[in-house]
């Protein structure tokens, strides 16, 4: 691969682990949440932080970013989600805005609309492509234990109270589930990826800044599950090299590439509400029945 094409690549395997983890919370335990490009930068910023004022190595800063995420999606979780359907998805995107204005503001901390450098832990020396390569090897890595948990979480018995959760709140009350306590422990899950992804972001990118943790990029990142398909792992890995992927096959379009993009995801979700691998699934079994 060429070194744009590598970068890009490295780009949508970090997209996909942001990805895997929405799908906790929205496909495992049904609670729709517009807040994972929030906890996204804030793995990103915990990342320049940690590194560039604690001094903390890279993986350590990397993980301290997860576990940040992680941290203040179980604290702003208790409130918000006693909220549902689009009341809950209202009080995510005020979260993700909230955090906006704070990246943005807050000079002292942030450096505000400059953003934060941050330094490559490997192969300080070596040119782009080296570090692409290097860091593709990191990623890929990442993304293959991240489904893996994932699909382990998802056969565990916890997986079985997300899933009671997502389909009736009060049966699973009834049968003795801690409503709050499993719909907070999978918000926090789903930061914890999107955190360490953000962190992933930051080592690649190498730099970080308000501008990309928008509520955009919380839509781009649902947009990929859906697509792809909510209730699996696969789906979500599908969804994000799609739709990380598709704008680039449509950049011969020029101006016009939004118009199809919007068309074609419009499309999908219109077609195959259960997503790509979903709609899979459904007709395979009808096949076999």
């Amino acid at each position: 691969m060429g070194s744009y094409t590598l970068h890009l690549v490295n780009l949508v395997a970090v997209y996909a682990i942001a990805v895997i983890g929405l799908h906790i919370i929205v496909g495992l335990c049904g609670q729709f949440s517009l807040a994972q490009g929030a906890f996204f930068g804030i793995g990103a910023y915990g990342l320049a932080l940690l590194e560039s004022r604690g001094h903390w190595p890279a993986v350590a800063a990397a993980l301290g970013g997860a576990f940040l995420s992680a941290a203040v999606a179980a604290v702003v979780g208790v409130p918000i989600l006693r909220l549902r359907g689009h009341y809950l998805a209202m009080a995510t995107i005020g979260f993700g805005e909230i955090l906006y204005l704070t990246l943005l503001n807050w000079t002292t901390l942030t450096n505000g609309p400059d953003g934060l450098r941050i330094a490559r832990p490997f192969l300080a020396g070596a040119g782009s492509p080296a570090y692409d390569r290097a860091f593709f090897i990191v990623v890929a890595t990442v993304v293959a234990a991240c489904a893996m948990a994932t699909v382990i979480l998802g056969r565990s018995a916890f997986g079985r109270e997300l899933r009671a959760v997502r389909d009736n709140e009060l049966a699973a009350a009834t049968c003795g589930i801690a409503v709050p306590r499993v719909k907070t422990a999978a918000f926090a899950a789903a930061a914890f990826f999107a955190g360490l992804a953000g962190a992933l972001y930051g080592l690649l990118e190498t730099y970080v800044s308000p501008d990309t943790f928008t509520f955009d990029f919380s839509i781009v990142l649902l947009t990929m599950l859906l697509v792809g398909g909510r209730y699996s792992v696969a789906g979500a890995v599908i969804g994000a090299v799609l739709l990380g992927f598709l704008p680039e096959w449509l950049r011969f379009l020029k101006d016009y590439y939004m118009l199809l993009f919007g068309a074609l995801v419009v499309v999908s979700v219109t077609w195959m509400p259960a997503g790509i691998v979903g709609t899979f699934d459904a007709r395979r079994r009808r096949g076999a029945a």
